[in-house]
């Protein structure tokens, strides 16, 4: 198998971002949870405060709604805002 090949095959297994579950413009976002915002290039993942809502330009997608691996590779780059891989799973 080529170099090239094989980056046509891993670029065939990836999601694009319209494939993970965005919450809905108007959804309070669940306090001490952690989300990305897909609508914003290069941002970090954050904790939601209480009362805070998704809005209709945001995109955000929770933690606990993608798998670990699809997580990680989201916010590959990036280590502001939450643990890391090694710390302490948290109940969400």
């Amino acid at each position: 198998m080529t170099e090239s090949s094989n980056l046509i095959d891993a670029c065939r297994d990836r999601l694009t971002l319209a494939d993970y579950p965005a919450v809905p413009a108007g959804t309070v976002l669940a306090p001490g949870g952690v989300y990305l915002d897909l609508a914003v290039f290069g941002g970090a993942p954050f904790v939601a405060l209480r009362g805070q809502m998704a809005g209709s330009r945001t995109r955000y997608v929770a933690r606990r709604d993608v798998a670990v691996e699809r997580w990680h590779a989201l916010v590959s780059g990036s280590n502001r805002g939450v643990p890391g891989p090694d710390a302490e799973p948290r109940p969400d």
